[in-house]
């Protein structure tokens, strides 16, 4: 039996697969697409999404579990793509998680806001039908594979082999986005000032005052822990660190009672505004992930990776791009660190 996370290179933004190889056969969980590129290339050509659907489909196997965290143009691109595009996530998702306006108005008892629909691109390739209305709320609706419920903090669910317990977001976060949404929210920049390798991670420390994270895209982020048998990871996509710490305080973590994780996808590409000291001093693990080529928003920031070195002298910084090890490290802290960096592709679990 075990468990593989699969961390594509989706540009600036977030796309994992979590498979399940064991008693019962696969079981599959995408967790989000990346950008439009991740899916196919301006040039036509596939993308990391679409080679490793593909894949899939070759096998048999399925999307057991499609999970939209939210609708950042990171998030949601390539899985746009993949939804609009015949025979991928349209035909092989067995069931979608997706707080939609569809389900927030209707939360929120107010009319249904058609411009926060999400719509798809009209472009000539051959293989994007538009028999239906060009949004992905009427594309998922005729599926029958939508799970026609809010996804919020508090709720555990059992998905095949896995027990996911939702972290974010807070039911008050998600109500606040029964209005029409202004074009930012769909992908707003949020970039961090450019890095400076000669400043040091004690000056940044010395100075560091933790401010969260209020976009509400970011806030209204589906993060959750994902558990099987002994095997525990926290995928916390670009979820605000207050909401995330009370989740895991209202489970009875604490600094002094620490949850113990295999592996934490870091929230929001490791912005200084999503990982504070307070949730770090709470985790017991070995493994940060950080998603992204660095190239749109200059995460992850340096205080992020400060902070969790402070916290986990001994912990373990994966990167999906070697690019942004090199950009986010000074020489002498490559050295030092050498035996916590390392860019890699998958990890796997034994659970």
């Amino acid at each position: 039996m075990s468990v593989r996370v699969t961390v594509l290179q989706a540009d600036h933004g977030d796309c994992l697969l979590v498979s399940y190889l064991g008693d019962g056969g696969p079981f599959n969980i995408l967790i989000d697409g990346g950008t439009v590129n991740t899916f196919r290339r301006p040039n036509g050509a596939p993308g990391p999404l679409r080679l490793i659907l593909d894949n899939l489909k070759t096998s048999g196997q399925s999307i057991d579990l499609c999970v939209l965290t939210h609708i950042d143009s990171d998030h949601i691109g390539g899985m746009k793509r993949a939804f609009e595009t015949d025979g991928y996530l349209g035909t092989i998702t067995k069931k979608l998680w997706y707080n939609s306006s569809v389900l927030i108005t209707d939360a929120a008892g107010v009319p249904d806001i058609i411009e926060n629909h999400v719509k798809f691109d009209k472009d000539e390739n051959p293989q994007t039908s538009f028999r239906q209305a060009f949004t992905l709320e009427s594309k998922i609706m005729s599926g029958n594979y939508w799970h026609k419920n809010l996804i919020l903090t508090g709720q555990k669910h059992t998905e095949g082999p896995f027990t996911l317990t939702v972290l974010s977001p807070c039911k008050g976060d998600i109500l606040k986005l029964a209005n029409k949404w202004p074009k930012e929210f769909i992908s707003p920049y949020t970039s961090g000032k450019r890095k400076d390798v000669n400043e040091s991670f004690v000056n940044l420390l010395s100075k560091d005052l933790f401010v969260d994270d209020d976009a509400p895209a970011n806030r209204s982020s589906i993060s959750f822990l994902l558990e099987l048998g002994s095997f525990r990871a926290l995928f916390l996509a670009d979820a605000p660190d207050d909401v995330v710490r009370q989740s895991l305080t209202s489970l009875g973590y604490s600094d002094s009672n620490k949850i113990k994780v295999d592996f934490v996808k870091v929230s929001h590409h490791g912005s200084q505004s999503n990982t504070s000291q307070e949730f770090l001093s709470m985790i017991d693990n070995s493994g940060f992930f950080f998603s992204t080529n660095g190239l749109v928003h200059q995460h992850p920031d340096r205080l992020t990776i400060a902070r969790i070195l402070k916290q986990h002298p001994q912990a373990k910084l994966y990167f999906n791009y070697q690019e942004v090890i090199s950009q986010t490290f000074s020489y002498a802290e490559l050295t030092k660190y050498a035996s916590n960096i390392s860019t890699i592709q998958s990890l796997d679990f034994y659970p």
